[in-house]
């Protein structure tokens, strides 16, 4: 069987998902370093700050519990196992998105995290939202900008070095974990 490791040395492969082994150390890690919509954006955006930006306007939204806000800061993490996948190449990838999926589910029963409708309904819907925002932001030339406001003016997206994004995603972790 073919597998990959992760930067802690654990092996994973997409023919046993169940059997991986879970290590938030390594999902930051890997979040940390993956730049969002394929890197054509003005400067480096993590999908961990992408997560944590998520779970912190999911926090202030939703009035929703504490695994529920560790619902929207995970809700990406697949990626740090499969990567990220624009939209013009995943929607011709349905066995990619079953593997995605699958290891989303996996990872949410790994840290006892809520998969209903209701919470990933209204992560979906901030993700999107928030997606319209930095494509404002980062990526005026997609033509967002013509589209009318932001959806979440007072929000911005700092240039961060890897490392940076890294601890941002760890520190938000530990303190929703704190809640539970």
């Amino acid at each position: 069987m073919s597998y990959s490791r992760t930067i802690t040395g654990k092996k994973f492969s997409a023919k046993d998902i169940d059997a991986i082994e879970v290590d938030i150390e390594d999902i930051a890690h890997s979040l940390s370093q993956i730049n969002r919509y394929n890197g054509h954006l003005d400067a480096p955006y993590s999908v961990a700050q992408h997560s944590v930006l998520v779970a912190d306007i999911y926090a202030a939204e939703v009035s929703g519990t504490a695994s529920e806000l560790l619902a929207a800061l995970l809700h990406d993490t697949s990626e740090a196992y499969f990567q990220d996948l624009t939209p013009a190449l995943k929607n011709y990838l349905s066995e990619y998105k079953a593997i995605e999926k699958a290891m989303s589910a996996h990872i949410f029963r790994c840290f006892d995290v809520p998969n209903t409708i209701r919470v990933m309904e209204d992560i979906k819907e901030i993700d999107a939202k928030v997606r319209t925002d930095e494509m404002i932001e980062r990526a005026p030339w997609f033509g967002y900008e013509t589209k009318g406001a932001r959806n979440y003016p007072n929000q911005r997206i700092p240039v961060m070095e890897w490392w940076q994004a890294k601890a941002l995603f760890l520190k938000r972790f530990k303190a929703i974990c704190q809640n539970r």
